[in-house]
């Protein structure tokens, strides 16, 4: 399954509220590519997780949160 912009936005508001509830372990970001990283079209690049878009372009998945 393809992610979405959505979708990187649902799953920054879920590993935001289980930070405030003090659910779970480790950093956001760690958290947040946990997450996107099961979609087919999210890849880890170094140190950033990107998304491939449908024009085929790669962008950080940052610069949708």
């Amino acid at each position: 399954m393809d992610a979405t912009i959505s979708d990187i936005k649902a799953a920054d508001k879920i590993v935001t509220d289980s930070i405030k509830n003090r659910r779970g372990s480790g950093k956001y970001s760690d958290r947040l590519e946990a997450i996107m990283l099961t979609y087919d079209n999210v890849y880890k690049n170094g140190n950033d997780c990107v998304i491939r878009l449908k024009n085929g372009t790669y962008k950080s998945i940052y610069d949708y949160i």
